[in-house]
């Protein structure tokens, strides 16, 4: 009994583990981006370093290009300025998206500790006080990050990331260990009720992540059509950069 007990645990757990990987998310691949470039977003200021290396600096409608100035129309100066305040519209997008990520997982967890507490309580207690403090610590670093002078974006995809990577399996491990623990109790009523709270983990995260209508993926949807916003006033932009080209740098992948 034990060693079917351990088995089944582990087998979970490890399909569990490949769940959390699914429900990671990135940014430019859900979205459909196809593009190098990185951006850091400032109070005033937005700079943008393309596939190409070349480097952006958009501030109050003027444009500079490699610490160029180019040279802009009224009509250019214009059009330049919704397309700058389109970028800044994409870091409070995305740091609401890191927000509800962390409301997602909270509610998994939380299902899941509640579920355990009639198994452990003193487990599930714990389980839920580790993970509050981590909830915790990745809200403040968001928090933080809607407040600074300067956001790197790749710094806050890093933050989004963590908010799923990093907290799924701790879940999972506090789970896994009180499996275990059950395994050498010979209690077949709870361990039977472990296993059906762990079965019912996978359907729960794709209930909070994968849905088209739950929050977490409505304001992903809401992030990628901004990024169409910024492709589409992109392609309308009436300057030319000093290298000849046309404003090009956010890109979708073709099907």
């Amino acid at each position: 009994m034990k060693i079917r007990s351990l088995l089944c645990t582990s087998l979970l757990f490890a399909g569990l583990q490949a769940q959390a990987m699914d429900v990671d998310w990135d940014m430019r691949e859900d979205c459909g981006l196809d593009s190098g470039y990185s951006v850091k977003f400032r109070s005033q200021a937005i700079l943008i370093t393309t596939q190409e290396g070349d480097l952006l600096r958009l501030e109050n409608g003027q444009l500079l290009f490699n610490g160029e100035s180019v040279p802009l129309s009224a009509d250019a100066r214009k059009a330049l300025q919704a397309y700058e305040q389109a970028w800044h519209e994409v870091t409070p997008r995305a740091l609401d998206l890191g927000i509800e990520a962390l409301v997602a997982v909270e509610a998994v967890a939380e299902e899941l500790s509640s579920a355990f507490a009639e198994l452990d309580a003193e487990a599930a207690t714990e389980m839920r006080t580790r993970l509050q403090t981590q909830l915790q610590q990745l809200r403040n670093a968001l928090e933080k990050q809607r407040h600074q002078d300067e956001l790197d974006e790749k710094a806050l995809e890093k933050d989004i990331r963590e908010a799923v990577e990093n907290l799924l399996p701790t879940v999972m491990g506090d789970a896994l260990r009180l499996g275990l623990k059950l395994a050498f109790t010979r209690d077949e009523a709870k361990i039977a009720a472990f296993e059906q709270r762990m079965e019912a983990l996978e359907p729960a995260l794709k209930a909070r992540f994968d849905n088209p209508n739950a929050p977490f993926r409505q304001k992903v949807t809401r992030l990628c059509e901004q990024f169409h916003t910024i492709d589409q006033l992109e392609s309308t932009l009436p300057l030319t950069l000093p290298n000849g080209q046309q404003l090009d740098v956010v890109r979708f992948k073709v099907d």
